[in-house]
């Protein structure tokens, strides 16, 4: 008995709360798709070579926008992420025919404008005009984009460019590119740490003329040695690769064979090892 008068309640309260929460729910559904808006949910395109200073070189592939899905977009590189409000010389931001906007960003936050995208082709520097948007997200800008009517068109977008081989910054891209040495680091580091290394280098060449000149030093002291050994075996009658008695042997041999022949007539007494002094009688 209780269940029906249950229902009857339920279907009496339910309308009545949905009425009080109407006003809630539709709050929280804008707050949402306020969030939701073109400063949060866009797509990002992060292509150096879109800069107004990057040209084209013969060979390269070129940019093409003819596929691209309108939309909310957001350029996010390290060459810029404003598109240019001036016309673009032809074959720059890499492609043929660059796009450019004609009209102004907007200058405060949040506030959305209206522009022509123009594309640089042939002699004319509005081909294909279409109509984009451009929103102020405070840090930077998102455009509502449609597709090009061909390849070799692309928006642009940025000034900067890489740094030259032979340059470097701490982003890699202009304006603050400074040139570097050879090893690959900037100029005033290098002469810095030449700088810091000239005296344990002047101590290291020092230190290798002195060695360089004692080693000179002893192998011609080891050579006079020789030369000086072996001229005194010559005047003693040494011989190389004998020994000091063998020599002393020869020595004593050759006397009593010269004192023979230039004296027959005395005859030999005693030797005395010590001097080697003959005593005749």
């Amino acid at each position: 008995m209780e269940f029906p008068m249950i229902f009857g309640l339920w279907s009496v309260w339910t309308p009545y709360r949905l009425l009080q929460l109407g006003p809630i729910l539709f709050i929280c559904f804008a707050a949402r798709c306020m969030a939701a808006g073109p400063c949060t949910s866009y797509t990002t395109i992060d292509e150096p070579k879109r800069s107004t200073n990057y040209p084209l070189s013969p060979g390269e592939t070129e940019l093409c926008d003819s596929d691209l899905r309108s939309g909310w977009y957001r350029f996010n590189s390290l060459a810029g992420g404003q598109m240019p409000t001036s016309c673009v010389p032809r074959y720059s931001c890499g492609t043929p025919g660059p796009v450019w906007m004609f009209g102004t960003h907007p200058e405060e936050q949040g506030l959305t404008a209206d522009a022509t995208a123009c594309a640089h082709v042939g002699r004319n520097c509005c081909q294909f005009p279409g109509r984009i948007r451009v929103k102020n997200c405070g840090d930077y800008f998102v455009y509502y984009l449609n597709r090009t009517r061909g390849c070799g068109m692309a928006y642009c977008a940025g000034t900067e460019v890489q740094c030259p081989p032979d340059h470097w910054s701490p982003t890699g891209f202009t304006p603050d590119c400074q040139r570097t040495s050879e090893e690959g680091q900037d100029t005033q580091t290098t002469y810095a740490t030449a700088k810091e290394s000239t005296v344990p280098f002047t101590t290291v060449v020092v230190a290798a003329g002195l060695s360089s000149g004692f080693l000179v030093s002893l192998v011609v002291f080891i050579v006079a040695a020789v030369v000086y050994k072996q001229r005194g075996d010559m005047i003693y009658g040494h011989e190389p690769g004998r020994s000091g008695e063998e020599a002393r042997r020869v020595e004593i041999d050759r006397h009593r064979s010269r004192d023979r022949v230039q004296f027959p007539h005395l005859q030999q007494n005693r030797l005395s090892a010590a001097s080697n002094d003959y005593v005749y009688t």
